[in-house]
């Protein structure tokens, strides 16, 4: 029994501090947004893509070490099917969408079709290389540039 209370209470504690250091971080990205002239929605982006992709690099790192190349690819499709249906199902329940700028929207359908057709050829290809891997990584980088810029 006091292990279990031991449990609650540090779980209620941790998130806590999880809660505070998210409030933290997007006070954090709504400052360096105004300081910077990037919009909240691009620092939103880059937040959310690189904090998304973190945990999908580190089981890519392990599994292609041990060669199972499979959970990689089962990690990635499964997290991101996830990550769309969870984060914008809860956000759309939270938050009702704000009008967004066109110029906003339009500058990132290239991206989100790109984005898009990776998995389409990836299927296609059914081959991972260190090509494809240093392929994916630049549109990665392109993505983050183009959001900066």
């Amino acid at each position: 029994m006091n292990d279990l209370i031991l449990n609650v209470v540090l779980l209620a504690i941790f998130l806590a501090i999880l809660v505070r250091s998210a409030m933290f971080a997007i006070d954090s990205v709504v400052k360096f947004s105004k300081i910077s002239g990037i919009s909240e929605l691009a620092a939103g982006f880059v937040i959310v893509a690189v904090s998304t992709s973190i945990p999908e690099i580190s089981v890519a790192v392990f599994s292609t070490h041990s060669e199972n190349v499979g959970i990689t690819l089962g990690d990635i499709f499964g997290s991101n099917v996830t990550n769309i249906g969870l984060v914008a199902g809860i956000f759309l329940l939270l938050s009702p969408i704000k009008r967004i700028e066109t110029k906003s929207i339009r500058s990132f359908i290239p991206l989100l079709f790109l984005a898009s057709l990776i998995p389409l050829l990836l299927l296609l290809v059914q081959e991972g290389t260190k090509f494809i891997g240093i392929a994916l990584l630049a549109v990665f980088g392109f993505f983050i540039y183009h959001t900066f810029r």
